[in-house]
Formats: C-alpha cells, structure tokens, sequence
C-alpha cells in the first residue's frame, strides 16, 4: 500500500538531457549497476555488500528518471552523482586538461594565432 509521501519529502526534478547525452549517462550507469550487483553477488558476506545493492538501487533510480524524463534526488542519488563526477574528472585527468587548454589558448590569442 502506498504511503501518503512515498518520496520523503523530495520533489520530482524535470530532467531535459540532449539524446546523445542520456544514452551516454544511461550506459554509464547501467555499467555502474552491473558492477556493484555483481560485487554484492560475488561477496555477499561482505561488509560493503548492504551499501553496494543500495547503491544500486539509486542508479537503477537514476536510469528510470532518464526514461521518464524526472527524478527524485534524495540524498543518496545526490551523493552518488558527485562522488561519480569527482571519480571521473579525477580519472580523465579533468583539472590539467582544462589548464592545459587555458594555457595553449592563452598563447593563441596573445600572438593571434586565431582557432
């Protein structure tokens, strides 16, 4: 039976994600779904294993707000897309990129270079 505010409070957020985007955001977490199900299957009696189907759960939430176009973000999808997008950054090497683009551009424009 349905409680009155199954959501705790949380509102549905509209999300407008270009195509191209939401069929990259979706594989990425169906592949982070598919790895925390299988660490939770493989290692049940581990002590992570309860955060690891958790965790699972709130990106299963995140695909099906893809699909529909909203999604309630409580605390723990929150958490999960910033702890996602400082893992990647820090993986693609994000801040020396950027700095390394700034520092090209800089030279380009200051010699008219042009782009």
């Amino acid at each position: 039976m349905a409680t009155e505010n199954p959501t705790g409070g949380e509102r549905a957020v509209p999300l407008s994600i270009p195509p191209a985007q939401k069929e990259y955001l979706r594989g990425e977490l169906l592949g982070l779904i598919a790895g925390l199900e299988d660490d939770a299957k493989t290692h049940p009696g581990e002590p992570e294993a309860r955060r690891w189907v958790a965790e699972a759960e709130a990106y299963g939430r995140l695909v099906a707000g893809l699909d529909s176009g909203r999604v309630v973000p409580d605390d723990r999808v929150r958490r999960l897309v910033r702890e996602w997008a400082e893992a990647h950054d820090f993986a693609e090497h994000y801040e020396r990129v950027v700095f390394e683009h700034n520092a090209i551009a800089a030279l380009s424009e200051q010699i008219e270079a042009g782009r």
